[in-house]
């Protein structure tokens, strides 16, 4: 299982950098981390909930660097 995240991660991180200018143009926008996982998940059609894990760790690395600046 292991070895399928570590591939698998790096995939979907690719595929949301060349989300980027509207992932990062929303981001802001988002009320939690959930709305922002679901609309990533959307955008890149990854609908299974192993998917969605992957989704959820990467969106949550983004957004407590993003929110990390502020008091």
């Amino acid at each position: 299982m292991g070895k399928i995240n570590n591939n698998l991660m790096p995939e979907i991180e690719a595929q949301l950098n060349m989300l980027s200018v509207d992932y990062h143009e929303e981001f802001g926008s988002f009320e939690n981390v959930s709305e922002a996982t679901n609309w990533v998940a959307k955008k890149l059609n990854r609908n299974t909930e192993f998917e969605k894990g992957i989704i959820l760790e990467v969106v949550e690395e983004h957004w407590n660097e993003y929110w990390a600046d502020y008091p």
